[in-house]
């Protein structure tokens, strides 16, 4: 037999429990009975939820709708259902049921459905059908006894940080700081890109990293030289060399020589290697010092930058020039090219080049080792030429027909 303070225990349990329990109320009640042009009859139609509502609240949805006509009725591909529309106007019918059958002359179709309202806002329900014939496809009544619902915006802290989910830069993850490095409004431990702004959050390849965090941000490595290395003159070509390694690909070089741009191209790909390599032959330079360096880009346009280098262009310094004597008058030298112009071997003469000639003098470099240069000897541009045949010729060695062996000439000057 059970003690009087267990079955008041009981009881008291019983009454809590019950008082806390949440009771849906009636939001919208019509009886009917109704009838629509399509002859369907409307009873009972109810609407019951919270007195109260709020995002994320649930809804239940019943009527009853009979054949009240003389024929058979073909239901369409949305049969009877529950039409709704959300706050922002747009089409929330739920609870779609008897899709593509036939409503009997009499038959009742009793319908109980549920909805949770996630939109705060104005809602509107009502009891619909579809219907299908020859003729087309029908509707029923718009608005049909109506129930209009106010639902408040819901206050949720879904991680339970502090701060509301509509608030909350990373609402299902708990983050009372709300850390945002980037700026973009989501929160880092929900940013698939925390350092880069990029509130799209766009991930093609939806590896959960965003795709501006997956650029390419890799610079090329550039190492230029030039050519030759050593002895270096006024006269010297210079020809300077690119070499460029990037984890894609490189789309433009340019060589600065004294801060002064040249494109650089052809760019070749050696792909055995893996590198990328862009040859100028830049020509002369004059004498003096010479810095160059050359600059690389990938296609993100990331901009790889060689070392900085110098080059010196050695000059020669001329000897100082030559006095003639008093009382003599400098006579231009004559230069022998060489040249056999004809060999008659009969006659054993031979016909010389000879032209008006200019010295260039030599001259030793400025530094170590100093080494010196010459004189050099060379037909004056637009001088005379002749061919003299005054010469005495000495042989050394075996005579052989068209072909003397070695020879001097001497040109015998009045």
């Amino acid at each position: 037999m059970m003690k009087a303070s267990h079955i008041l225990l009981v009881l008291m349990i019983s009454l809590c429990t019950f008082s806390t329990a949440v009771k849906a109320e009636t939001l919208c009640s019509y009886p009917g009975p109704d009838l629509s042009e399509d002859l369907l009859r409307l009873t009972d139609f109810s609407v019951t939820g919270s007195s109260i509502l709020r995002e994320g609240d649930r809804i239940t949805v019943k009527f009853n709708l009979q054949n009240f006509g003389q024929h058979d009725l073909n239901l369409g591909s949305e049969g009877i259902f529950v039409a709704a529309k959300d706050p922002e106007g747009e089409d929330a019918s739920f609870g779609f049921t008897r899709a593509n059958t036939v409503l009997r002359v009499g038959e009742t179709v009793s319908i109980e459905a549920s909805k949770t309202l996630d939109k705060d806002g104005n809602w509107l329900i009502w009891p619909s059908y579809h219907l299908s014939s020859a003729t087309g496809e029908k509707f029923g009544p718009e608005n049909w006894h109506g129930c209009s619902l106010v639902v408040l915006t819901a206050v949720r802290d879904s991680d339970k940080d502090g701060i509301a989910d509509k608030k909350d830069n990373c609402p299902y993850k708990y983050n009372p700081k709300q850390k945002d490095k980037d700026k973009d409004g989501i929160g880092d431990l929900c940013d698939n890109c925390p350092t880069e702004y990029n509130p799209d959050q766009k991930d093609k390849n939806q590896n959960g990293i965003g795709d501006v965090c997956e650029r390419d941000t890799t610079s090329p490595t550039v190492t230029i030289n030039h050519h030759p290395v050593l002895d270096i003159y006024p006269t010297t070509n210079i020809t300077f060399n690119v070499i460029v390694t990037d984890d894609t690909n490189v789309t433009r070089i340019v060589i600065y020589i004294n801060d002064n741009a040249t494109e650089c191209s052809p760019i070749e790909y050696f792909w055995k290697d893996n590198y990328w390599q862009c040859t100028w032959n830049a020509g002369r330079f004059p004498a003096g010092t010479l810095t160059y360096r050359a600059e690389a880009f990938d296609p993100a346009g990331n901009r790889g930058i060689s070392a900085e280098k110098i080059l010196n262009v050695s000059g020669i310094s001329p000897l100082p020039p030559r006095e003639t004597p008093p009382g003599v008058t400098p006579e231009l030298p004559c230069f022998i090219s060489g040249t056999i112009y004809d060999f008659k071997y009969y006659s054993k003469t031979l016909a010389v080049k000879a032209c008006e000639a200019e010295v260039i003098e030599g001259g030793c470099l400025p530094t170590p080792p100093y080494t010196c240069l010459p004189s050099m000897t060379r037909c004056k541009e637009g001088g005379e030429v002749y061919y003299d045949t005054n010469l005495t010729r000495i042989w050394a060695g075996e005579e052989r027909f068209r072909m003397p062996g070695p020879m001097e000439y001497h040109i015998y000057v009045p």
